[in-house]
């Protein structure tokens, strides 16, 4: 195969096609790209200058195909309506009654002619196809999208994450809980796991668990696998290397309740403890032992009631050197109250854009509750500013009749006073504001009177 540049009759590029496989047509993108080549039982996408992309061989015959506006090929076989992308990722889009070759192509509307020049409208589910060649061109915010739509489903698009190694995007589709678990496994997210462990509870899950909490070093995940396990010998050993001599206590103590000589005596050849050392050796019948590593020791009582034990066999011991108590050394690092201390130290990881698109989300979540909260509070204020102007204090009920000088008395008096005067309003008396309403009436009147004798007088 061969471009040719008409304009300046030079060949660009020349490509070696297989015999088997002869070239019948070629379909260019819109743009022109991006081209196809079809042969009986096989597919090639090629570049602009003629070079090999990718290859695609089927089992049943090629009968033709189109390039969409988002440079992806769909093509017809005999059985099946499928597609291609320029990544070399390809499926099943639908499958066909009849054979159909494909003349244009419209968003998710396919438009076809059968073998009897009748046109056909198929509207395929392009979801698929958008989504994995949105995620090979790292469009993550079209991936998000198509994430949250719902619309992708099957164990076809978990395996394809897998294969493209993003087993953090294909945990948002899964739900099951085995499934999840191999996930977080693969992309290292220890927390989920665990969680997932939790669940699960099985013994090859621990074990597995485990395995990959020790690779990453987080002492307390560790350690919760091996009690879950109950595999006490690696427990003695990680405790042993981290120098937590305290928890190698609380282990010997699991020891003696589960009658472990074994565990016993190698907890105590840790711990340096010679008694407890000497007590594993007799409860196990080696007296023998015990007493060398009482003398070796300079326990001269517990190698003298050793020796009655031993009775009547002679022991001859060889020259030892200066006795002294064996310990191992202590260690620099710890041991701490917090575990967390024992782990190893991690840098910090920038979150991703699914990672901040869930952050976004929460926030948004979050400012609509405040809202509401807001808009709640803010009807209740309004509530209670209403009842306030429908019903007025007592104080207010004086309709013009009380003077600035009596609601003043009456703002300062005490409580036992109001408490009278609801007294007296209750017998029938008259409260106070009816008195001064009473002396003003007679002051009019003293005022008429006056008024009447001057007018006589002026008579």
């Amino acid at each position: 195969m061969t471009l040719f540049d008409v304009a300046s009759r030079k060949v660009i590029n020349e490509l070696q096609i297989q015999s088997r496989f002869p070239v019948k047509c070629v379909h260019w993108s819109h743009d022109f790209d991006t081209c196809a080549l079809l042969s009986r039982f096989s597919v090639m996408l090629c570049d602009s200058d003629m070079n090999e992309v990718c290859t695609i061989y089927e089992n049943a015959k090629v009968k033709s195909g189109q390039w969409t506006k988002d440079h992806v090929f769909i093509y017809t076989t005999v059985t099946h309506m499928k597609y291609a992308l320029p990544s070399g990722d390809h499926g099943i889009i639908k499958t066909l009654d009849e054979v159909l070759y494909v003349a244009m192509i419209k968003d998710d509307t396919v438009i076809c002619m059968n073998r009897d020049n009748q046109t056909t409208k198929i509207i395929v589910d392009n979801t698929e196809y958008i989504f994995k060649k949105a995620l090979s061109e790292r469009q993550y915010g079209v991936v998000q999208s198509l994430i949250e739509s719902g619309k992708l489903r099957g164990e076809s698009i978990i395996s394809y994450l897998q294969k493209k190694g993003f087993p953090e995007v294909a945990m948002r589709f899964v739900k099951d809980t085995n499934t999840r678990f191999e996930l977080a496994l693969e992309c290292g997210n220890i927390d989920d796991a665990f969680e997932c462990a939790l669940q699960i509870n099985t013994e090859q899950c621990w074990q597995r668990f485990g395995n990959s909490a020790l690779m990453q070093g987080n002492y307390q995940f560790v350690t919760e696998a091996y009690k879950k396990t109950r595999n006490f010998e690696k427990l003695m050993y990680l405790f042993l290397l981290t120098g937590d001599f305290p928890m190698m206590d609380k282990l010997a103590d699991i020891a003696k309740q589960k009658d472990d000589k074994t565990m016993r005596y190698h907890i105590s050849l840790f711990n340096g403890n010679v008694k407890d050392r000497i007590s594993a050796l007799v409860d196990s019948g080696q007296y023998g032992l015990a007493y060398l590593t009482a003398v070796s020791n300079g326990l001269e009582d517990v190698a003298a009631q050793m020796k009655d034990k031993l009775g009547d066999k002679n022991i001859i011991l060889p020259n030892m050197p200066k006795e002294g108590l064996r310990t191992p050394p202590q260690p620099v690092f710890g041991p701490f109250t917090d575990q967390a201390k024992y782990d190893w130290p991690r840098t910090e990881i920038t979150k991703g854009f699914f990672d901040k698109a869930d952050i976004s989300a929460q926030m948004q979540e979050e400012a609509l509750k405040k809202a509401k909260e807001k808009e709640k509070k803010a009807a209740v204020n309004l509530l209670d500013s209403d009842e306030e102007e429908q019903s007025p204090n007592k104080d207010d009920l004086d309709f013009g009749f009380t003077d600035k000088k009596s609601k003043e008395k009456k703002t300062g008096k005490d409580k036992n006073e109001e408490e009278q005067e609801d007294d007296l309003m209750k017998s029938g008396w008259p409260s106070e504001d009816d008195i001064v309403v009473s002396e003003d009436e007679n002051d009019k009147k003293k005022d008429d009177n006056l008024l009447d004798e001057k007018k006589k007088k002026t008579i």
